[in-house]
């Protein structure tokens, strides 16, 4: 490893040929005398200011600070000049040196996938070794604990008769050998050997470094031992590198996220690569971290099927949304996914992660339940909202004792309604603690290990034996069960800057899901009439006039006596689907004043309606879903909400509706509606529908005054994803007569 960038003080000399070492940086500075604490810093390439030996000047002073304050250091880590993650083939992705991967098969690995070689399989890479200086690093997993050795890698052709490089661990008696013979030389083999007790259940990571003066070989980040030339001999190693089996048979070994470098790394290097085992690995481009494998998962796209395990869930009222990827599903009283009394779930080592978005209504002195394993009133965990004061509570119950708890409290400045939040909780016996958004944000030390009874079950959404029925009340996505504890690095590349990253069966992924934006069931471009692009219903323009507008052209309507009509609309929209149904209105709009109360659109009858009206309240821009029922009787109360109008300003407009849940969404952003309806109880089918008008008793009131353009209606309530991709930050998508584009 060697610095990138370093701080230079004022006068300081670096000579070209000065050694520096990353673990002693300040101390081989200091010690030579070349760099003073109270001198003048300033930021210099490394490779401009070291190599060519200048002297740095600069006027900025730095005082006060220590030398490792100053002398901050970006660290660049050698970068292998082949590498395979060994997800589904034998790719060179640090390169064009591509492997044969034969027969092998491929499981569940360090990262991603890893492969199973066999004696058989044929599974290789050409890498020229020869005798050159080179290191290799790599993770293996050994699985059938015979009285013979496993075998991570044979260097060379497929013979014992020439010369080698073999890796291999003997477990019964824990020595991990790395072998080497130069055969027209020495025909016995020498070796670098130790005795590590490797767990068969895990992986280990391996290095190997050779210089022109010693081999070394590390595992696990630690050095085994090392070996001059003279005794570990210098030999001609070949070109082929074989995978997890030798000329002679062994037991199978499992590969994965193997590294060939062309040079000697450093102990730097392979701390890094090791990384606390959680490890790095190579993208193609850079170094990055290593995300566990989950032992169960759940996307809650379109159902509550594990994509790891076996252990599927049974949903119970909970509905599907938009999640933070692709779908989720809502939450609320009596709703809950369960998934059953697997013991998977029943972990005294563990970690879940899990994307919340929590609703309003989590008010009351209560724990909402977002996910809980066992009988909340005896036993288990769980992760909860306390609704008082919007705190998440990581909670532990042993059987016949009391909680105890990890919690994070938010204040009442800090709202965490209607937006997205990755929690992610791990635990041991030596610490319990609860990460949100990435960040650490409180622990338990020694914390009460939870027990469970076999009939216990774990459960989304609520909690098993909640008598209460203190269920979450919002949106839950993306839970991954883990049966260790995630590291800060790994929490930090989950949360993924708000992102995500999100299991896609076989591995992770940073990008989210994209599924096609939902057909409409009827829709108007109005670049010269009304046309349904999308349906048959297409309508009339009464005395407006087609502009040049969003998309194309739209019609400009101007207060007065000037509307669209589509009738058979109200198929769709109508009081009964008010209530009882799911739909989804767009529209863009193009306000050329906000002084009168004008309709956006809406479906009558006679005296009954449902109508979205603009308004201005003494300067506050008002929204109002309303409905009325036959004969002038009842309307609808509430349904009013502020909005962010400005005149002579695009706007997308939306209404969607949800089996009695209602939102208008402004330019994307979601504005929750209370509304009740339980007093519009008479109503009959309505036959008219209008943009631009109310249209009730056969007349024509609430005009609106400016410019609409791509009308659209739906006959679903649109995932609040698709809703934000239509606006597309206020370029908007539009529908062809085919498709969104």
């Amino acid at each position: 490893m060697k610095p990138s960038k370093i701080y230079v003080m004022q006068e300081g000399y670096v000579p070209p040929t000065q050694v520096i070492s990353l673990h002693s940086f300040a101390e081989t500075f200091l010690a030579a005398s070349i760099i003073k604490e109270s001198a003048v810093v300033s930021e210099n390439e490394f490779t401009e200011t070291y190599f060519s030996g200048a002297i740095i000047k600069e006027s900025t002073v730095v005082s006060g600070n220590s030398f490792s304050e100053v002398f901050s250091i970006e660290a660049v880590y050698a970068e292998p000049t082949a590498y395979y993650n060994l997800n589904s083939d034998f790719t060179d992705s640090a390169g064009s040196v591509d492997g044969n991967i034969g027969t092998a098969t491929f499981e569940a690995g360090k990262n991603n996938n890893a492969v199973r070689a066999t004696d058989s399989s044929n599974t290789y890479v050409d890498l020229n070794i020869g005798a050159n200086e080179f290191s290799m690093a790599g993770w293996f997993k050994f699985e059938d604990l015979v009285d013979a050795p496993s075998v991570v890698f044979f260097g060379n052709v497929a013979t014992w008769d020439e010369d080698f490089m073999l890796l291999s661990y003997y477990h019964p008696t824990g020595t991990i050998t790395l072998a080497s013979r130069d055969f027209s030389a020495q025909p016995s083999a020498t070796k670098i050997e130790g005795v590590v007790n490797l767990n068969p259940s895990d992986y280990h990571h391996f290095a190997i470094i050779k210089s022109s003066a010693e081999t070394s070989l590390y595992i696990n980040g630690s050095l085994v031992g090392s070996s001059g030339q003279g005794n570990f001999r210098e030999a001609d190693y070949g070109n082929r590198v074989v995978l997890a089996n030798d000329p002679g048979g062994s037991p199978d070994c499992l590969v994965d996220e193997l590294a060939y470098f062309d040079s000697v790394i450093t102990q730097d290097d392979v701390d890094f690569l090791y990384n606390s085992g959680s490890g790095k690995f190579w993208d193609g481009n850079e170094w990055v971290i290593g995300i566990s494998n989950p032992i169960a998962y759940y996307n809650l796209d379109s159902d509550a099927t594990d994509s790891v395990g076996s252990n599927d869930g049974a949903i119970t009222g909970a509905t599907s949304t938009s999640g933070i990827n692709n779908n989720a599903y809502l939450f609320g009283a009596n709703k809950n996914i369960s998934l059953g009394t697997s013991n998977d779930f029943k972990q005294t080592e563990f970690s879940f992660s899990v994307w919340v978005k929590p609703d309003y209504g989590m008010t009351a002195s209560a724990y909402y339940n977002i996910f809980a394993v066992g009988n909340i009133y005896a036993n288990g965990y769980g992760l909860s909202v306390y609704g008082i004061n919007n705190r998440f509570e990581f909670w532990t119950r042993e059987s016949g004792e009391s909680y105890e708890s990890v919690v994070q409290e938010y204040h009442n400045e800090i709202n965490i309604v209607n937006k997205w939040i990755n929690i992610v909780c791990t635990f041991n016996s030596t610490t319990m603690k609860i990460y949100v958004d990435g960040e650490f944000v409180a622990e338990l030390l020694t914390p009460r290990v939870p027990t469970f009874n076999p009939a216990d079950e774990s459960v989304i959404g609520d909690a098993f034996g909640d008598a209460r029925n203190e269920n979450f009340i919002g949106t839950i996505d993306e839970l991954s069960m883990f049966d260790t504890v995630l590291s800060q690095d790994e929490i930090t590349t989950l949360y993924n800057s708000g992102s995500g990253k999100f299991w896609n069966g076989s591995g992770w992924s940073d990008t989210q899901t994209v599924q096609p934006l939902t057909e409409p069931t009827t829709y108007y471009n109005l670049n010269s009439d009304i046309t349904d692009s999308a349906g048959a219903y297409d309508g009339t323009l009464v005395s407006g006039t087609y502009v040049a507008a969003k998309n194309s052209n739209g019609v400009l309507l101007d207060g007065a006596n000037t509307y669209l009509q589509a009738n058979n609309v109200s198929n769709i929209i109508n009081v009964e689907t008010l209530k009882t149904g799911s739909f989804t209105v767009s529209t863009w709009v193009y306000f050329n004043n906000v002084s009168d109360i004008q309709a956006l659109f809406g479906s009558s009858r006679t005296t009954d309606y449902v109508t979205v009206y603009f308004y201005d309240d003494s300067g506050n821009k008002k929204l109002k879903l309303a409905a009325r029922e036959d004969s002038y009787g009842n309307f609808s109360t509430g349904g009013v909400v502020d909005v962010p109008i400005i005149i002579n300003t695009w706007h997308n407009i939306v209404l969607r509706v949800d089996s009695g849940n209602y939102s208008f969404y402004v330019d994307g952003v979601e504005i929750p509606i209370t509304i009740d309806l339980s007093t519009v109880t008479s109503y009959s089918n309505q036959d008219k529908f209008s943009w631009g008008t109310l249209t009730w008793s056969e007349g024509n009131d609430f005009m609106f005054n400016g410019i609409m353009d791509e009308l659209a209606v739906f006959n679903s309530a649109l995932p609040e994803s698709e809703i934000i991709e239509i606006y597309n930050s206020g370029s908007g998508k539009f529908w062809n007569g085919s498709a969104w584009a």
